[in-house]
């Protein structure tokens, strides 16, 4: 899914167990010296589609509640934030999934 957000402002709506990805410096370009981007990716896989017609998150502000599923495609991945598009395509080979 595709959504913002700190820990302490969404909550994900599963019991599923996601496994990480990665957690640490990202690449942004608003980093500074003095400020800069840490993040934590998990990757939640769903081959039954449970996924697909739940709420996905519990938020308690409206900048992080834009959260969806959505299908992603070779063609998008270069034009994706920072390094966001190579972490989803690190996922997608270990899966062996077709980008």
């Amino acid at each position: 899914f595709l959504g913002g957000g700190g820990e302490s402002n969404c909550k994900l709506n599963t019991t599923h167990t996601a496994k990480s990805i990665f957690k640490g410096y990202m690449q942004d370009p608003r980093n500074t010296d003095n400020a800069w981007m840490e993040t934590e990716v998990k990757h939640y896989h769903d081959e039954d589609g449970m996924f697909s017609n739940r709420t996905l998150m519990e938020c308690r502000d409206d900048v992080n509640a834009e959260v969806a599923w959505i299908t992603i495609h070779s063609d998008m991945l270069p034009r994706m934030y920072a390094e966001h598009g190579a972490i989803l395509r690190r996922v997608a080979i270990e899966k062996k999934a077709l980008l």
